[in-house]
């Protein structure tokens, strides 16, 4: 459920077993009833910034976005003050990723909630989502004056010193949590990050395995995905072909449509001669994305080990731009349509 705090709100909400009906519905995922019984409070005129906030929040649930919008920015016109209205509406604008409007709802938080540490964290995100990193960076400097034993003040400003491709300091301070804490993942996922870059790559692996054995610290199946296919890359790297695959297919389990996975699994393979499964996994990587000229030049490469020396130089006519290939999906594998330019 998205909304954020509506129960101890609106149990006050005009004090009638309306309202009270109403939240237990909406708590308990029961939104038809919830709305219809909002409904009849909203004809008798019993309307408060609280009633309008719970009709939004149905509205959100339900996928009625724009009904959303206009039900929440009535409830702030009621009550401006209304904290749990605004958190609401930035909750919505950032599923529909207006963060300029975020923005300006956010720093309203901030100050009815008497700059609150997790609403000014949230305003330096969005200025990142808006691409302000300067503005991020200096927002978080201002907030570790106060904070300067802050974990998660430290990494956000790690990660904005990252953004802005200052990578030794943002390094130092990923080193310094890590020393205290080693179970932070957000040090531990980017020291696996700057290990694979610096080709360190057993390291690499020990800080993502880490990240794994502490499931608290994964918070969603992409996640998982990516961590399993840097391990992937760093076993790759180390020569260590099988246990590459493992980690590719792994990766696979968890996010089954990012191409770089496909096209490293399929150069895995060509690495350890099973050529076959080298031009299945290329062909899904180019289903996913089949203006990438890159995976038809690999497909070029595997054709020419095979030996088939007339495909080979078709792909890389492909991979030049001189002709166009569009991929179709046929019992699983692919044929191809061609057109001369």
């Amino acid at each position: 459920m998205i909304i954020i705090g509506l129960m101890p709100h609106l149990m006050v909400a005009n004090g009638n077993k309306y309202s009270f009906k109403s939240v237990n519905f909406f708590n308990a995922g029961r939104f038809q009833e919830s709305e219809e019984l909002l409904k009849e409070l909203i004809e008798k005129k019993k309307i408060d910034s609280k009633i309008l906030n719970l009709m939004g929040g149905i509205y959100m649930n339900t996928q009625r976005n724009k009904l959303a919008y206009k039900t929440f920015k009535e409830a702030l016109k009621i009550d401006p003050k209304n904290i749990t209205a605004v958190k609401n509406l930035v909750t919505l604008l950032k599923r529909l990723e207006n963060f300029e409007e975020v923005n300006k709802h956010l720093i309203t938080l901030s100050s009815l909630t008497n700059n609150d540490l997790s609403t000014r964290l949230e305003l330096v995100n969005n200025l990142i989502s808006l691409n302000r990193k300067e503005e991020a960076f200096n927002l978080i400097e201002k907030i570790e004056e106060k904070e300067k034993n802050s974990e998660i003040v430290a990494t956000t400003k790690a990660n904005c010193l990252f953004l802005l491709k200052k990578y030794e300091e943002s390094k130092k301070i990923y080193e310094k949590v890590y020393s205290n804490n080693k179970e932070n993942y957000h040090a531990l996922f980017k020291l696996g990050y700057f290990n694979l870059e610096d080709g360190k790559n057993e390291m690499a692996i020990s800080f993502f395995s880490k990240i794994l054995q502490i499931k608290t610290n994964v918070r969603s199946q992409s996640e998982i995905g990516l961590i399993y296919y840097n391990i992937g890359l760093a076993y790759e790297r180390l020569n260590k072909y099988d246990e590459a695959e493992e980690s590719y297919l792994l990766s696979l389990k968890y996010k089954d449509d990012e191409v770089n996975v496909y096209a490293n699994l399929s150069n895995n393979y060509v690495k350890k001669n099973d050529l076959d499964k080298a031009i299945n996994y290329i062909k899904k990587a180019i289903l996913i994305e089949p203006t990438k000229r890159i995976l038809y030049m690999n497909m070029s490469i595997i054709y020419d080990k095979i030996g088939d020396h007339r495909k080979a130089v078709h792909y890389r006519r492909i991979a030049s731009g001189s002709i166009i290939f569009k991929p179709k999906e046929e019992d699983g594998l692919y044929e191809l349509n061609i057109e001369e330019l």
